[in-house]
């Protein structure tokens, strides 16, 4: 929908691990699925062999094979195939229950992250067609509004919420922010401020007391069990917090929360 809105080519990037002709037909039921979406280019992820092996070409063949229904509607030009990423378990990033492995967890996973991150930019100058890929972000055909004040773009774009009047504060939030409890929406943090919320920052893990005077507590992602040793401990918290859900004051609490 995005890519829609700034006329950007899309470059579709296909598990190949277990298929090869097929990831033509599935290019091309992006394509056809959504006839105002730009289909500029597909890459081939988890093949393998080399670029120059069997799977990358049989799968290079069956995209230009395709390339009479298979084209970018925005430049009428066929849908280029960009190349192939090999398997290299070197880039992956670490899994574990309901998600991933934070690059910040520890100094060594700091290290580990960048060292996997360097490894993924060889692979892919090593194996895709990077100048092919900056050639088709150079179609984005956005137009830009005119002089007059009436945009030529044609379909409705919403308005920046960062542009709504941010009205007085009407309460209080306090929000749980640490290594504990991490992942939050910033849309939603921001949205709550322009309705008037103030937000007010307090660690689970190391905050003796919750914030004065707060009306909610909000609770997000993160990965609690993780710290489930050190958050037992801050009892004089846990304290707070159960009195403040007894109280029948609002919380929310989503995913790890």
């Amino acid at each position: 929908q995005i890519a829609k809105i700034l006329g950007a080519p899309v470059v579709l990037v296909v598990d190949a691990s277990a298929c090869a002709r097929s990831v033509a037909a599935t290019a091309l039921g992006h394509a056809t699925f959504d006839p105002q979406m730009r289909l500029g280019g597909v890459v081939a992820n988890m093949i393998g062999g080399s670029k120059d092996g069997a799977h990358v070409r049989w799968i290079r063949d069956a995209v230009e094979s395709a390339s009479g229904v298979l084209r970018d509607c925005g430049t009428n030009e066929p849908a280029m195939f960009f190349g192939g990423l090999p398997r290299d378990k070197q880039c992956s990033i670490p899994e574990r229950h309901l998600g991933l492995h934070m690059p910040d967890e520890s100094e060594e996973a700091t290290v580990e992250a960048s060292r996997r991150f360097d490894r993924l930019v060889a692979l892919m100058e090593e194996n895709l067609d990077l100048d092919g890929i900056l050639e088709l972000g150079r179609t984005c055909s956005m137009p830009m509004p005119s002089l007059h004040g009436h945009s030529q773009i044609p379909m409705a774009i919403p308005t920046p919420i960062s542009k709504a009047k941010t009205t007085q504060n009407r309460c209080r939030i306090g929000i749980a922010d640490d290594a504990a409890f991490c992942f939050y929406y910033a849309d939603n943090l921001h949205l709550l401020k322009q309705a008037g919320a103030e937000l007010v920052p307090f660690s689970p893990l190391s905050s003796t007391h919750l914030p004065p005077n707060i009306d909610g507590l909000y609770f997000g992602g993160g990965y609690p069990e993780l710290h489930a040793a050190e958050l037992e401990k801050n009892e004089s918290l846990r304290k707070d917090v159960l009195s403040f859900c007894n109280s029948g004051a609002a919380v929310f609490a989503e995913c790890g929360g």
